[in-house]
């Protein structure tokens, strides 16, 4: 039997879909929801979303994506029927947001590279919140331990701040042969990869479950920098001479008498 053509579908369709599910005679498991009981379905398309990025899916990324949209329009829905905002102010304001942090493209900002478009984006986040925005603001806690950590240290990185103690850092000899062995990602990743599973299992050994232990690690590391930060005043870190910012992530890491 051949297939039946689906009639063609536009977003005003899904949002009257969504409206229909929240409504009156609609949905009775969709009406009971609220933008709290949704947060951990919300976190399992996301992660449906990035196993089909990472698998090359282009349907499965289109199929994720929609639900993603879907949980967009829900929420906004909500929002209206409580008088929260609405589905016109997510636009307005994602609209406004990329557009003013875009300067290079909507203005007259120089940006020529990436790292440049970094730097600016900082800068305006920080005018956002009136010069006070912190280094690790945009770093949400809840997400996992590792990518958290590793964002973490991206931000301050960006800020200049020199924050390791050992230089050659704590990576063993045979992994650091391995790594440079090849110039194939695909390769490199094989090798740390099996190294931070062995790892995790060597950890677990001893009783210690490592995504609570970098998580706490990582949480305490955010409360330095803030420490650091506050000692610099209304200078953000960045601007400071690299002495100054040695001197306030250094003092930042004594311990009070």
């Amino acid at each position: 039997m051949a297939e039946t053509q689906q009639p063609s579908r536009k977003f005003d369709d899904l949002v009257d879909v969504v409206q229909t599910l929240l409504g009156p005679g609609g949905c009775p498991w969709d009406r009971e929801q609220t933008h709290s009981s949704l947060r951990k379905y919300l976190l399992e398309e996301t992660y449906e979303l990035i196993e089909a990025v990472d698998s090359d899916d282009l349907k499965g990324m289109a199929e994720e994506l929609g639900d993603l949209l879907v949980h967009v329009l829900f929420h906004a829905e909500m929002a209206k029927a409580a008088g929260e905002f609405e589905l016109g102010d997510i636009v307005h304001s994602a609209s406004n947001k990329m557009i003013g942090r875009h300067p290079h493209v909507f203005g007259d900002t120089e940006a020529a590279t990436a790292d440049d478009v970094l730097q600016n984006w900082d800068q305006l986040k920080r005018e956002e919140k009136g010069g006070q925005r912190r280094i690790a603001d945009a770093v949400p806690k809840s997400m996992p331990a590792l990518s958290y950590a590793s964002e973490l240290q991206n931000r301050v990185e960006r800020a200049k701040v020199e924050w390791r103690e050992h230089s050659d850092g704590y990576i063993p000899s045979e992994l650091a042969e391995s790594v440079t062995a090849s110039s194939e990602q695909s390769d490199q990743e094989q090798a740390v990869g099996e190294y931070l599973f062995e790892t995790i299992a060597d950890l677990q050994k001893l009783g210690v479950d490592p995504e609570t232990a970098l998580k706490r690690y990582a949480l305490q590391f955010r409360d330095r920098l803030e420490t650091a930060e506050n000692a610099a005043g209304t200078t953000p870190i960045a601007e400071l001479s690299n002495d100054e910012r040695q001197r306030v992530w250094r003092e930042s890491g004594q311990t009070p008498d």
